[in-house]
């Protein structure tokens, strides 16, 4: 997935991640999936749907620029918070965190500037 060439319009941005085709998710960690919505591989913004089966994680990683969650469906949590359906997270520039979700959701993921995992 490229950069945006041009405006990108969702619709209905609470129900498009159940209407993502099969092929367009990818896998992220054992359990958890991405579908990108766009990718700029030159400044690491970015903006994705992922989606956790239950129990399942995401390693530990730092984010080098902000991130914004908003949870979609299900819930959650990270080290320090738990994030219910409706959530919206804003995570700064040098957070570190471990993501993980008991019973399963889908979040609408927007990076400011690349990830960096451990």
């Amino acid at each position: 997935m490229d950069k945006l060439s041009a405006t990108k319009i969702i619709p209905n941005i609470l129900t498009h991640a159940k209407q993502i085709s099969a092929e367009n998710w990818q896998p992220l960690n054992p359990g958890v999936e991405i579908s990108y919505i766009y990718k700029d591989e030159m400044t690491g913004a970015a903006a994705a749907f992922i989606r956790y089966a239950p129990g399942t994680r995401v390693r530990p990683h730092q984010h080098l620029g902000y991130e914004h969650i908003i949870v979609l469906e299900g819930e959650q949590s990270d080290d320090n918070h738990s994030y219910v359906q409706g959530s919206l997270a804003i995570q700064p520039p040098t957070t570190q965190h471990e993501i993980k979700s008991v019973s399963g959701c889908v979040v609408l993921a927007i990076w400011t500037g690349p990830l960096k995992f451990s």
